[in-house]
């Protein structure tokens, strides 16, 4: 074995570990914001007035859609 051959090895582990680290971390922020927005969003069907707070439910959908879209896009192109 090279010193070239183990640097390379660690260098390999070192982005392996950094891609794992970022992809939990975006699974944690994405179920953040979706407990969030289901909160308001029950919040919002309790307390409003359901024909006038339909528009920020669907709001609401397109920030959830968003989230899953973003785990989705990580996913396919991991780099």
């Amino acid at each position: 074995m090279t010193d070239s051959t183990l640097s390379e090895r660690q260098r390999t582990r070192l982005a392996s570990a950094f891609q794992k680290a970022e992809a939990s971390g975006l699974r944690l922020a994405t179920t953040g914001r979706l407990g969030a927005l289901a909160i308001i969003a029950v919040w919002l069907g309790l307390t409003g007035n359901i024909p006038v707070d339909l528009y920020y439910h669907a709001i609401i959908g397109v920030f959830a859609l968003l989230g899953f879209l973003q785990i989705w896009v990580s996913r396919r192109d991991p780099r």
